[in-house]
């Protein structure tokens, strides 16, 4: 799947996962049963690899496909 995203669209996308990404954080911090702590993590990573694949994501001057 290709994804064509406008600079801005890419950015603000940028700054929404970080912002979960931090979120997850500090839930991760104030939990502790064992289980959920490994299910924030799990999703922790999967915020992480989306991230670098919006990063990596080329942006068109058009709208998103």
């Amino acid at each position: 799947m290709k994804l064509e995203i406008t600079e801005q669209e890419k950015a603000l996308l940028l700054e929404m996962l970080e912002a979960k990404n931090t979120a997850m954080f500090h839930e991760l911090h104030h939990t502790f049963a064992r289980d959920y702590k490994d299910y924030v993590r799990q999703r922790m990573e999967l915020l992480e690899g989306l991230k670098a694949k919006v990063a990596e994501t080329s942006t068109s001057s058009g709208v998103a496909a």
